[in-house]
């Protein structure tokens, strides 16, 4: 007789067919994985997350599937969009993705009514966007309620799961090694998890489910008031999920990066984020999020957006430009990781001159003492407005016609010698003398390639030499009065 007597159930995870199998035929797993022509346990990747296609081919055939179920019995293969675009992936690259894309790697959360009635483990109970079972409206469980472990995670080590594979397997039993004893002596655990009980999940955790169970199975979502693609709602979730952790003041290591375990920490925070997600558009997104930060009082910086989001395109660059638009600020930083801009002003880099006006530089950068020189400040602000246009420093150099890698040379040349507590002025003075470039003509180029020929361009003139006055910002801005 084979294993194959035994079918896979619906989005049925493949290690927890296994323990089924087992359970049913009274097998050891070790014998159903050799009925199957399953390799035997070792460091790498886990069954549940990925298999090789020539494995997944043969075990569709053991099995008597339809061609692609053994695939699809992986959280890699049901959820496509979360693998990453390399042929043979090794185990730390699937690590580092498993943090970076949010999905674990190792152990599940469960729902004890499911264990009890068939034994079957989900592959989506492997994702922290699973929080509710909704066949029985419960939240799901993340721990055994013995020993606290996380079911099904790789505690114990390979010589501890061959041993428990040399046995018939229990599904709804924890198999975490009890006490401290790890490695082949170690004893299972043993309890019952499909007697734990978690509580009623409630009208707003059923609804975000919803939502996040259609987008993981590829259908268009709507996320404050923007229709994203199934993977881009996911990645939508996992921003503004990251940003309530942030204001909830949950400052867990590696925030930014790792899923958290625990269910009740993930619906609180989704529930969170779904005051801004839920809205009908992305002007009341907007709403909402002010909203919130000025619930936690939380001042947003330039820099606070950009710490907190993973360094990837986002499906919700609208939500949060119009958003810094908004507070009055434009986070430079947030737009060069994105490489885009704002768009707010009608400039471009051909109206900034290489070596900015005199008359418009910043007073708090002219009051600092000694070194750098006048040219290297009127450069920097130059080279800080052509990089809110272009993106990056090296852009922004290139259109002055400066060297690219001496972009940022230059300006953190500056930067450091400017007080900590001034640069934040100095950037907003900076930046509120954009606007008046609207009507500047076209400014002259030289080639700039070294510090010395810096030094012996001219200041761009507000008077022309002769005597003329020329076009500058103070004229702009006397004109605005």
């Amino acid at each position: 007789m084979s294993a194959s007597v035994v079918q896979p159930a619906e989005s049925e995870v493949l290690d927890g067919y296994l323990d089924r199998a087992s359970y049913v035929l009274g097998w050891p797993v070790l014998l159903v994985r050799r009925s199957l022509g399953l390799p035997e346990p070792v460091k790498g990747i886990p069954l549940a997350l990925a298999i090789a296609p020539s494995i997944a081919a043969s075990l569709d055939k053991r099995m008597q599937t339809q061609p692609g179920t053994a695939e699809r019995m992986t959280l890699l293969g049901r959820y496509r969009f979360l693998a990453p675009d390399v042929a043979r992936p090794s185990a730390a690259l699937l690590s580092r993705e498993a943090s970076r894309r949010w999905y674990f790697i190792s152990g599940s959360r469960y729902c004890p009514k499911c264990l009890a009635s068939d034994g079957t483990w989900r592959t989506a109970w492997r994702l922290p966007w699973s929080l509710v079972c909704p066949t029985h409206q419960v939240l799901l469980a993340d721990k055994c309620p013995q020993c606290g472990g996380w079911p099904r995670s790789g505690r114990g080590g390979t010589a501890a799961q061959r041993r428990i594979d040399e046995r018939v397997r229990v599904p709804h039993l924890c198999h975490l090694p009890r006490g401290e004893t790890l490695g082949r002596g170690s004893e299972q655990c043993g309890t019952n998890l499909g007697e734990n009980t978690t509580r009623k999940s409630d009208a707003d955790e059923d609804r975000i489910n919803g939502a996040l169970d259609a987008a993981l199975v590829g259908q268009t979502v709507t996320i404050a008031g923007v229709a994203l693609s199934g993977s881009q709602a996911v990645t939508a979730w996992q921003e503004l999920t990251l940003i309530t952790a942030h204001l909830l003041n949950e400052r867990r290591s590696r925030t930014r990066l790792s899923p958290p375990r625990d269910t009740e920490t993930s619906a609180r925070w989704l529930k969170t984020a779904d005051t801004v997600a839920s809205a009908e558009s992305t002007a009341h997104a907007v709403d909402r999020l002010h909203s919130l930060f000025s619930e936690q009082r939380v001042q947003v910086d330039k820099n606070w957006l950009r710490d907190r989001l993973p360094r990837k395109s986002s499906p919700l660059t609208q939500l949060y430009d119009e958003f810094l638009r908004g507070e009055g600020r434009v986070s430079t930083q947030l737009r060069r990781s994105r490489q885009q801009s704002l768009g707010l002003f009608r400039v471009t880099e051909e109206q900034i001159p290489q070596l900015f006006w005199s008359c418009g530089l910043p007073k708090d950068l002219m009051h600092v003492r000694g070194k750098p020189s006048p040219r290297m400040r009127a450069v920097f602000v130059s080279l800080a407005l052509a990089r809110v246009l272009t993106g990056d420093w090296a852009t922004a150099a290139s259109a002055l016609e400066l060297p690219p890698h001496k972009g940022r040379q230059w300006s953190r040349y500056v930067i450091a010698s400017i007080p900590r507590e001034t640069r934040r002025l100095v950037n907003t003075e900076i930046l509120n003398t954009l606007p008046l470039l609207t009507d500047a003509p076209r400014a002259e180029r030289v080639s700039i390639r070294t510090t010395e020929q810096l030094l012996q361009v001219s200041l761009t003139p507000c008077i022309t030499e002769n005597g003329k006055q020329s076009w500058c910002p103070c004229i702009a801005a006397n004109a605005s009065q």
